[in-house]
């Protein structure tokens, strides 16, 4: 009895939370609120039939029914779980309250439906049910568990609290090298921090730590055009928008920089800042994709056996700052350069951000505009500024219309992110350097194409790193001559 009780209270919890949200609802999906409306009245009908044949019956086997009633829920629940991580993302609210109420309707239509089967079928559709369902919360549950002590990207969850997180990458860094270069006892790529005073605060993700050596870093470059005065680099890999407001908190606690400038990457920050929006936070680390590891692991392993890895980005070759050519000569031509990806795969990707920061929609700006006002509010009477960095399909011709092609008749806008974000700050009064002209203004190499960035990487490469570096210096020198 107390299964269908459950099951009534999660479609009342539908209705309830769904019914004042009826215009959003209808302007979604026109005409499905009324389809929806009936579904759950089934389910409650479904539900009380149940009920009413339940309290009849008083035989022996009662106890044994009330078991089977309580292994129809889990499969439920887990069946509801594993079909919203698999059909129904991104995570948005009002579709999970929907979808909690249409899956206690489907308990208590197979309560009705399940009697009425053979014997032998109801057995052994239990036990493989049953089955299945407990090895995907424990496969859930065991990766969890190692992902709380892990700082692997395989087990990278981008719900998880920021400082959990920034504790696991930064212990992992700190005493290894990169190209020959430690990074320094607070895990970041590049010397230990500046004291308080003349310097750059500069928070950013893995265009922090780059895929060139520290001498060639665009921080590093900028900082030999500002006599003398240092750019603190202050980032890790495979971090996001939520991670850096943290970033920003605990550095500038200890710190007062002329300047923090935030980095933005005009590709997965757009997608990742909702990752870390604080409202239902805990229902997005069970029910948002990009946190279920039973859905992530295999995905990310079976991109990483299409990745084709053709140098050591770990960074173990040891070169002269001054002179990285003998050992790494592709860091100066870009025609000795391995792809660090399969074309599939990195087109796919590709093709996947673009849809998402080029199309109609403007809604998926929002929590990254919100995470630069937080970002503003973190720093106080320090000045914040802005640095936008493009995505390689935004500067390289070719990969814009291969990526195109892929769409097909999707209307993209290939510059509307930086429309969107310019026209924000501009309005927040906030400053910024837009590196987009500056990159698709680089020389065009032999074979017609820039090559800024890695080869099918998206990190900027050495000429990149240099022409940014450049452009940063002249964009900072104001800050530190106040």
């Amino acid at each position: 009895m107390m299964p269908i009780l459950f099951a009534l209270a999660a479609i009342a919890y539908a209705l309830l939370r769904v019914a004042p949200h009826r215009a959003q609802f209808d302007a979604l999906h026109a005409g499905a609120f009324g389809w929806s409306a009936a579904a759950l009245g089934a389910g409650v009908a479904a539900l009380l039939v149940c009920l009413a044949r339940m309290w009849r019956r008083r035989r022996a086997d009662a106890g044994q029914s009330a078991a089977g009633t309580w292994r129809m829920l889990l499969y439920s629940a887990v069946g509801y779980w594993a079909g919203y991580v698999m059909f129904a993302q991104p995570f948005f609210r009002l579709y999970f309250d929907l979808g909690v109420g249409l899956s206690a309707t489907l308990f208590g239509l197979a309560l009705l439906t399940g009697p009425r089967l053979p014997t032998t079928v109801l057995r052994i559709g239990d036990r493989c049910l049953l089955a299945a369902c407990v090895l995907l919360l424990c496969c859930e549950l065991g990766l969890r568990l190692v992902a709380a002590f892990s700082s692997s990207p395989l087990l990278s969850q981008p719900g998880r609290e920021a400082t959990a997180r920034l504790g696991l990458l930064r212990d992992a860094a700190v005493g290894s090298t990169r190209f020959g270069f430690p990074f320094n006892r607070r895990g970041y790529y590049d010397e230990e921090l500046a004291d308080p005073g003349r310097h750059v605060a500069m928070i950013g993700d893995s265009f922090s730590v780059g895929m060139v050596p520290h001498a060639l870093h665009f921080s590093t470059v900028a900082e030999r055009g500002l006599d003398g005065a240092r750019i603190d680099n202050i980032g890790l890999p495979s971090i996001g928008p939520h991670e850096y407001l943290t970033l920003l908190e605990q550095e500038l606690a200890v710190r007062r920089p002329a300047v923090a400038v935030l980095n933005l990457f005009i590709g997965n920050d757009v997608t990742d800042a909702r990752h870390g929006q604080p409202a239902n936070r805990r229902l997005r680390l069970w029910f948002g994709r990009e946190n279920v590891l039973w859905w992530q692991v295999p995905r990310r392993l079976w991109i990483a056996r299409r990745a084709q890895v053709g140098r050591d980005v770990a960074g173990n070759a040891t070169i002269a700052a001054g002179d990285p050519e003998p050992s790494l000569p592709w860091l100066t031509d870009w025609r000795l350069e391995e792809p660090t990806y399969a074309e599939p795969a990195f087109l796919e990707t590709e093709t996947a951000i673009a849809s998402w920061i080029c199309g109609r929609d403007h809604g998926q700006f929002e929590p990254l505009l919100e995470t630069i006002l937080e970002a503003r509010r973190i720093a106080g009477d320090v000045p914040l500024a802005v640095l936008l960095i493009p995505d390689e399909f935004q500067v390289e011709d070719r990969l814009w219309d291969a990526v195109h092609r892929r769409l097909g008749d999707e209307p993209l806008k290939r510059d509307q992110p930086q429309r969107i974000l310019r026209r924000f700050l501009d309005r927040h009064g906030l400053p910024y350097l837009d590196l987009l002209p500056v990159l698709r203004g680089a020389a065009l190499e032999s074979d017609g194409a820039r090559h800024v960035y890695h080869l099918r990487d998206t990190h900027l490469n050495a000429k990149g790193n240099r022409l940014v570096g450049e452009e940063l210096a002249a964009w900072l020198r104001p800050y530190l001559s106040r």
